[in-house]
C-alpha cells in the first residue's frame, strides 16, 4: 500500500474501525459464549488477544483503538464475573443459608458458570454440567453441598483487571514464574493444571464466620494453572524472637505438613540470613499493623498474636501482584538478592552444624 493511502486509512476513524473489527476480538463476552463452546471462544479469543498486542506496535492509531476494545472486552467479562457473583451468591444464600426467597435457577447459574469455565479453563466444567443435568447415578455423592463448594471456589479465582490477565489465563501461564503449565518447572506432568490458594498477609475480604459478627477471618483467592511447589505457608508471630535482653520479637517460622519441598528448603536458609538483617524485626512487625482491626489478636500461639500466609518467595511475575505478595517483597529485595540471602542461610546452617559436632571436643 503506498504511503499517502496508508495515511488515509490512519486518518479516517470508521475505515480504520471497520478493518480492524475483522482482526480484534468481540467487546461483548456474553454474545460470544452463546454462539460457541467455551474451549472454541477460548481458542479464538486467545489468538486475537495476540493479534491485538501485535496490532499495538504498528501506529498510535492502531494502538489506541486496540486498547480501547481490549479494555471494552474486560469489562465485558467484569461484568458477567459481577452477574457470576449475584447469581451464585443467590444460590449459596438458598443452599446453604435456608433463606426462602431465591431468585435465580440452576439454568441461570449454569448460564453464569459459562464465563468462569472459559477464563479459568475446564476447571469448572464439570460444575456447569452438573447444574444442567444434576448429578448422575456414578456421581450420587455430588450434592447440594458440593455445588455451593464449587460455587465458592469459583467466587474466589484470581479476577483479570487487564488484557494481559486475560490472555495468560488464556494460554495457563503460572502466576510465579510466568511459564506456561506444561513448560512450568514446578508443574505436576500427572496433571492437566492446578489451581493454588494464595493468603496475602493483609490484603483481601474480612468474612464473618457467621451472623452475630463473633469471629473473622481474612479472604484469599484462587491463582489457577500454578502448583503449589511455588508457595509456602509462613507463620508469622509478633512476640516469639528472644532478643539479649530477655524481651522478645516479632519472627517467622516455615511451616510443613509434610515432607520438605524444594521450595521449603530454601524458605528455611533464607529464613536464618533474613534473621540476621537489621531491619527484620521491623518488616514483620509493618505487617501486623496493616492488617484490619477485625482479624487482630485472633490467632495466638505461645502468647503471642500470630497470622498464616501463604506466599511464594520470590517476586509473583504475573497479575499485577499487590505489595507485600512474596517473602522478597515484604524484605524489599529482589531475585538476586534472595539468592544470595540463600547461599548466606546455607553457610550459617553449615557453621552451626560444624559448630555441634566440634562441641564435644572442645575443653
Amino acid at each position: 500500500m503506498a504511503p499517502a493511502a496508508c495515511a488515509e486509512v490512519f486518518a479516517n476513524a470508521d475505515l480504520l474501525a471497520l478493518i480492524l473489527g475483522w482482526l480484534l476480538p468481540p467487546t461483548q463476552l456474553q454474545s460470544l459464549l452463546a454462539d460457541a463452546e467455551p474451549k472454541g471462544a477460548h481458542c479464538w479469543v486467545q489468538e486475537a488477544l495476540k493479534e491485538a498486542m501485535a496490532l499495538r506496535s504498528v501506529s498510535r492509531a492502531f494502538a489506541r483503538h486496540a486498547n480501547d476494545v481490549c479494555e471494552e472486552m474486560v469489562a465485558s467479562i467484569t461484568r458477567g464475573l459481577l452477574l457470576f457473583d449475584r447469581v451464585s451468591q443467590d444460590y449459596i444464600d438458598a443452599q446453604w443459608m435456608r433463606q426462602s426467597l431465591r431468585r435465580y435457577g440452576d439454568g441461570d447459574v449454569a448460564e453464569a458458570l459459562r464465563v468462569v469455565e472459559f477464563l479459568y479453563s475446564t476447571r469448572f466444567a464439570l460444575c456447569r454440567i452438573r447444574f444442567l443435568v444434576g448429578p448422575s447415578r456414578r456421581d450420587h455423592q455430588y450434592d447440594e453441598r458440593d455445588r455451593v463448594g464449587d460455587l465458592l471456589r469459583a467466587r474466589q479465582m484470581f479476577r483479570p483487571k487487564t488484557m494481559h490477565d486475560v490472555y495468560n489465563l488464556l494460554c495457563r501461564r503460572c502466576f510465579v514464574c510466568g511459564c506456561r503449565w506444561l513448560d512450568c518447572p514446578m508443574a505436576d506432568p500427572h496433571e492437566a493444571t492446578q489451581m493454588v490458594w494464595m493468603q496475602h498477609p493483609y490484603l483481601g475480604h474480612v468474612h464473618w464466620e457467621d451472623n452475630r459478627g463473633a469471629r473473622a477471618h481474612l479472604g484469599g483467592k484462587w491463582l489457577p494453572h500454578t502448583s503449589e511447589n511455588h508457595l509456602c505457608e509462613i507463620i508469622f508471630f509478633l512476640d516469639r524472637r528472644k532478643r539479649r535482653d530477655g524481651t522478645r520479637g516479632p519472627d517467622m517460622l516455615l511451616h510443613v505438613d509434610s515432607e520438605f519441598t524444594p521450595l521449603e528448603r530454601q524458605v528455611l536458609k533464607f529464613q536464618k540470613a533474613a534473621r540476621q538483617l537489621p531491619s527484620f524485626e521491623a518488616h514483620i512487625a509493618r505487617l501486623f499493623e496493616l492488617r484490619p482491626s477485625e482479624v487482630r489478636d485472633l490467632q495466638t500461639r505461645d502468647g503471642s498474636e500470630i497470622f498464616i500466609a501463604h506466599l511464594p518467595l520470590f517476586h509473583m511475575l504475573l497479575g499485577k501482584p499487590e505489595p507485600d505478595s512474596s517473602l522478597a517483597s515484604i524484605f524489599g529485595l529482589t531475585g538476586a538478592q534472595v539468592l544470595r540471602m540463600i547461599k548466606k542461610g546455607a553457610r550459617i546452617a553449615r557453621e552451626e552444624r560444624n559448630l555441634e559436632r566440634s562441641a564435644g571436643f572442645l575443653v
